[in-house]
């Protein structure tokens, strides 16, 4: 497992239910691996808050966690989690919230440091006390074509947490492919525990198609090397020695692959292709956790 990201959903006002899950990066998409629902009328039965359930989904992660980090957007930017996040010695990456009163950073002198940076420009502020509370890294990088700049604080440094967050938007990918290709925001029920199930069961569904859609496609559009044909280590197929990434390979993802496209495969190599790819999803599944006795 890489690094933990995380995604939650929108939802109508007084509508449905909120859905947070959490992934880790998989061929430029996301494979889930935690979930958690709540809404407005259950967070009043039950006494909590949106802060409450959000400790809820990363407390069962933080064994399956080990060093990596958890990355989390800038909803997630409040000193509450920060403060647990320390607390349970969690790695992590989370992009700062600048939209309404933006938290004050202060360096080791107790001095406010200003969040000024030009576009083209990296501006990293090593060592600052979040609200004075929680020592960090802050990094902050204006891309060309992005409208304003990414702020990112981080345990790690900064330069590395700045890297692991844009691997974040994997994460997007996933919940655009949940929406368009499997209905994730038509599933529809009055009851919390039967909507857990319904909207898990769907995620399993997609990690499977995710993971086999990817090994129909190196099968389908990996190009075999020829003997010593010389290739850079980006362009080889993930995994493999002898295969690099053809041109249909590039152009399509597994998914609209698997669910949209017609393909022939012969019977011993769907079948050798379906068992590599169940054997992995079961690994994923019974994956060893992490204990302190």
């Amino acid at each position: 497992m890489e690094n933990a990201l995380c995604r939650e959903a929108e939802r109508r006002q007084n509508e449905g239910f909120w859905a947070m899950v959490l992934a880790t990066p998989y061929r430029g998409r996301a494979i889930p691996c935690g979930l958690v629902t709540y809404s407005s009328r259950t967070i009043a039965q039950n006494g909590d808050s949106r802060n409450l359930n959000h400790f809820r989904v990363f407390e069962g992660l933080k064994d399956l966690l080990g060093e990596r980090a958890l990355v989390l957007d800038r909803e997630f930017s409040y000193l509450e989690l920060l403060l647990r996040l320390e607390e349970e010695r969690v790695h992590f990456v989370i992009r700062l919230n600048l939209r309404n009163h933006p938290p004050k950073f202060y360096d080791q002198d107790g001095k406010e440091v200003a969040l000024t940076i030009a576009p083209g420009e990296t501006v990293i502020h090593p060592g600052v006390w979040y609200m004075g509370k929680v020592r960090l890294n802050l990094v902050g990088t204006w891309k060309k074509g992005f409208s304003e700049a990414i702020w990112v604080m981080t345990d790690l440094e900064a330069k590395e947490g700045l890297q692991i967050y844009f691997a974040r938007m994997k994460i997007e990918e996933s919940f655009r492919d949940l929406k368009s290709l499997f209905g994730m925001t038509k599933l529809m029920n009055k009851q919390q525990t039967y909507m857990e199930k319904m909207l898990a069961l769907l995620l399993l569904v997609y990690a499977i198609a995710l993971m086999l859609g990817e090994a129909i496609r190196d099968h389908l559009y990996g190009e075999v090397l020829t003997e010593n044909e010389p290739v850079l280590e980006q362009d080889r197929l993930p995994g493999s020695v002898n295969k690099k990434k053809g041109k249909k390979w590039r152009r399509y993802s597994g998914l609209f692959i698997l669910l949209k496209q017609k393909w022939s495969i012969s019977k011993t190599d769907r079948r050798a292709i379906f068992d590599d790819v169940f054997a992995a999803f079961i690994a994923l599944v019974h994956h060893p956790v992490r204990t302190y006795v």
